[in-house]
């Protein structure tokens, strides 16, 4: 099965108005067995979010942009994914 690594950049858009700073694009990166790109994409998603349900603030991630690369080398090609609607998080 392929390996992946999707990367997904995010805001913190309640924590920027919080503290009064401009825009902060973040990241992080998951190595993803998948048979797919859009399986290792909905793999990084559930785990993404899972960890923000788990992390002690309670505000929300805006994800800008999800990207996804084939294999481990410098040549794989980057897909990119809009990011999906998600469920708001419950109160």
């Amino acid at each position: 099965m392929p390996r992946f690594t999707v990367t997904i950049a995010y805001r913190e858009p309640m924590f920027e108005r919080y503290r009064r700073r401009g825009r902060t694009l973040y990241t992080s990166c998951f190595g993803v067995t998948a048979e797919t790109d859009d399986a290792a994409v909905g793999i990084a998603l559930a785990v993404f979010r899972r960890i923000e349900m788990l992390s002690s603030v309670g505000w929300r991630r805006g994800i800008e942009v999800v990207t996804v690369v084939e294999g481990a080398n410098s040549d794989a090609i980057e897909h990119h994914h809009l990011p999906p609607r998600l469920p708001s998080k419950p109160s």
